[in-house]
């Protein structure tokens, strides 16, 4: 799921994370020394806490609600349904046909050129000539 981001929001996770973390260890070290945190330090604490029982349930639970939910199944986690193409990509983008023509005619030369190694073909392998 993570992959399915933008890299811009994963960085905005990562670092709003580290942020929280940090805070929130500030924020314990504060009361083991027997100092108040401020509030910002004690509301990340509560989030982090909060964030951390949530993620442990969320990896717990999400299989068997995968399972008992179709609608799960097609919007939340749309990366285990298998990939499929719902729509033609050359509709709505036509630059795309010329590139994506040009990628494929050259791979199947280049199967025709140089033909894939066979199935059970016996090691050291000699190319025909």
């Amino acid at each position: 799921m993570w992959s399915l981001l933008e890299r811009r929001t994963q960085l905005i996770i990562i670092v709003g994370a580290g942020v929280c973390l940090a805070w929130a260890c500030d924020a314990i070290y504060g009361f083991l020394t027997g100092q108040v945190p401020n509030n910002i330090k004690l509301i990340s604490l509560i989030v982090f806490m909060i964030g951390v029982v949530f993620a442990k349930v969320a990896e717990i639970a999400w299989r068997p609600l995968w399972r008992r939910i179709p609608l799960l199944q097609r919007k939340i986690f749309p990366d285990l349904n298998g990939l499929k193409e719902e729509r033609d990509v050359a509709i709505y983008n036509g630059w795309v046909a010329d590139p994506m023509m040009k990628i494929i005619s050259d791979f199947e030369g280049g199967l025709k050129k140089y033909p894939p190694i066979k199935l059970g073909t016996p090691d050291p392998y000699t190319p025909p000539q």
